[in-house]
């Protein structure tokens, strides 16, 4: 079958967009077909192999490779499979890779069940919810820390979990949102910047950084509009990114965090303990929000909403225009 690139980056639009109103809808897909479960054992299978070389930083980059070969090739391999038999049967199957790459739905039922057992008065029940998301120490917290660290965890994800695939797959197509999202799983997985992973999850932390790097930097697009839309501080969301954007640690949080931050009129970052250290971690915004309750969570809820819909109507200026 001949296609002219312009039809293909159209055929690609229109699984992105459909791919994005199914996971509103349907959230993540079943385990047993869940693309990212079977990266995750992959992973786990390399690294009990390569864990053990001396030299730990080669063992991560072997590990990388490995992972990324072994699951790229995979999904070639039954993409093409697919393709021979039918058309319909390959575009179904690239669907549901896309579908699974992005996590709107999932981020907001974390986040809701944070917000619900804070509504309920439950504040270990909180704690619970909040510890599923965040891998930061959650024993210690007041209500309003767990507030701020499900804020931050909701804009930290909002860049890792649903803008940065989408901009991978909107570039390279669903095999450019695979490789990131494989990057990113081995981020989550050996990134670690402890005794055990410093060196192995070196590469992966940096690959990750380094392809977070663009959708970081351009998610104040998607959140601006939104904070906007939402009827929430559009002006202030981009003072305080612009402010705010490079104090954290991490080259890319700290831009989509200053946003949300800065959108909700909030104050975020401060001490946290991780690992049963305590971190000091910078202040971002410097909100005048007097009460801080759980509806701000409710807030940074639909803000994460609202700004990934903002995606799929600029995926939808880009079917039109093509079209």
């Amino acid at each position: 079958m001949n296609l002219h690139l312009s039809n293909l980056f159209l055929i690609n639009f229109f699984i992105i967009a459909i791919a994005i109103v199914l996971d509103i809808i349907f959230g993540e897909l079943p385990l047993k077909l869940h693309p990212v479960v079977y990266i995750g054992k992959t992973i786990t299978f390399f690294e009990k192999l390569l864990y053990p070389f001396k030299n730990k930083k080669l063992g991560g980059l072997l590990l990388v490779v490995s992972t990324v070969l072994v699951v790229i090739s995979t999904i070639v391999i039954i993409a093409v499979i697919f393709l021979k038999i039918n058309f319909l049967l390959f575009l179904i199957f690239y669907l549901l890779i896309a579908f699974s790459l992005i996590s709107i739905k999932s981020l907001k039922e974390h986040s809701i069940s944070v917000y619900d057992n804070l509504k309920n008065n439950s504040l270990e029940g909180a704690k619970h919810s909040l510890s599923l998301i965040v891998s930061r120490d959650v024993n210690l917290m007041n209500k309003e820390k767990i507030i701020t660290s499900t804020v931050e965890s909701i804009s930290e994800n909002f860049v890792d979990a649903i803008l940065s695939p989408l901009f991978y797959m909107t570039i390279l197509g669903v095999f450019g949102g695979l490789l990131y999202k494989i990057i990113n799983t081995l981020d989550s997985m050996v990134g670690y910047k402890n005794d055990k992973y410093l060196n192995f999850g070196y590469f992966a932390a940096k690959l990750d950084d380094l392809l977070n790097f663009i959708p970081a930097r351009i998610s104040i697009l998607f959140i601006a509009i939104a904070s906007y839309i939402c009827e929430k501080s559009f002006f202030k969301s981009i003072s305080t990114f612009l402010r705010f954007r490079l104090c954290h640690e991490s080259p890319n949080s700290g831009h989509a965090m200053s946003a949300f931050a800065g959108a909700l009129d909030i104050t975020l970052g401060g001490p946290t303990y991780y690992f049963g250290k305590l971190v000091n971690k910078p202040i971002i915004g410097g909100g005048s929000r007097k009460i801080i309750d759980e509806s701000v969570i409710a807030d940074a809820i639909n803000l994460m909403t609202v700004s990934s819909l903002t995606f799929l109507y600029l995926i939808i200026i880009l079917i039109v225009i093509i079209y």
